[in-house]
């Protein structure tokens, strides 16, 4: 029996054209890297935080236009990113949290000198 990919319908153009769905074939790793690879182009570009803020925002807003389907959809987003924001540090916030204690149990094994 031939092996099933998950597949996802990509827009119609009067007939349904089918698309593999490459969003589920990236690991944790690899998106781990595009995030430090993102990071790394942050950290050489902006020197201040308004450098940094005015760069981030601009990405943001670009994407949001793209990514939107409508007008009111565009607006709407833009004026809900507040809950996006808040959303995105709990998750981060929790991911740090695990991490700090991986560090903090890490550093308790090795041996002092």
């Amino acid at each position: 029996m031939p092996s099933v990919l998950p597949l996802a319908r990509g827009p119609s153009t009067g007939g349904s054209t089918r698309q593999y769905d490459w969003h589920l074939f990236l690991t944790i790793e690899e998106r781990q890297a595009v995030r430090k690879k993102i990071k790394q182009a942050y950290t050489s570009s902006c020197k201040s935080y308004e450098d940094l803020l005015e760069t981030v925002v601009a990405i943001e807003e670009e994407l949001l236009h793209i990514s939107t389907p409508s007008r009111l959809d565009y607006f709407k987003s833009g004026c809900q990113y507040d809950r996006r924001v808040v959303e995105k540090r709990k998750q981060l916030e929790g991911e740090l949290a695990l991490g700090g204690e991986e560090e903090e149990a890490a550093a308790a094994k090795k041996p002092k000198l």
